[in-house]
């Protein structure tokens, strides 16, 4: 699937409905946070466009007087992922759950399946990222041509907005990785070979595979 195409099926994704009922799968909860099980396919919060989120049904169903929706934002999860999110209460537990995530007081581990069986039991990625200039606002892997790809767009690119986007330096991105199990997937008659990882960002941004340079888990 093609980038273009990944962008108009994310769009279409990120303004279904969500309820209650089917999407907030609380955890835990005490008067300072909420802890969610984050269904995939919702957003974690709105953004620009003002789209369903979780955000949105946290705030409806524990409405902290002292917050807006988004000052109740910890961390996030990308709309595709699922997994545990955490919604602060108070100011005061916004601020200390904040300042943990920041200082990398925590840590985050995810899980992937990916096609085949990978070799290796464990490694490290080691690979910049930076924005595609031809599908915003995806990332992809930084070369020597996809930068000076990205140079001349911004050349040629007459809003400011864009051009600032895509001016950004490759960020560093690392991800230590370990199988988990090695696995067959049953389709049709044919077994197919993948393999369960379990994903832990460094560098607080990760990528695990690319498709023509083009990140598919960026964080």
């Amino acid at each position: 699937m093609n980038a273009r195409l990944r962008k108009r099926r994310a769009a279409n994704k990120a303004s279904a409905a969500v309820n209650k009922e089917e999407h907030l799968k609380v955890i835990y909860q005490d008067e300072h946070l909420v802890v969610t099980d984050k269904p995939s396919g919702i957003l974690t919060v709105p953004g620009i466009n003002h789209n369903p989120s979780l955000l949105t049904l946290v705030h409806e169903a524990y409405s902290p007087k002292d917050l807006t929706p988004p000052q109740m934002i910890i961390h996030r999860l990308d709309m595709d992922t699922s997994g545990v999110v955490v919604f602060g209460r108070t100011p005061e537990a916004v601020s200390g759950l904040q300042k943990a995530f920041r200082e990398r007081q925590t840590t985050k581990s995810y899980q992937a399946l990916v096609c085949g069986h990978v070799v290796a039991d464990k490694g490290t990625i080691d690979l910049p990222l930076q924005r595609d200039h031809k599908h915003p606002p995806f990332m992809r892997v930084s070369t020597a041509s996809s930068e000076q790809e990205a140079a001349q767009a911004v050349h040629d690119l007459q809003h400011h907005g864009y051009k600032k986007l895509i001016r950004k330096r490759p960020k560093p991105s690392q991800t230590e990785w370990n199988v988990l199990s090695r696995e067959y997937l049953k389709q049709d008659t044919n077994d197919l070979p993948v393999t369960r990882l379990s994903l832990t960002p460094i560098t607080g941004r990760y990528v695990l595979c690319r498709n023509e340079g083009v990140c598919l888990f960026v964080e």
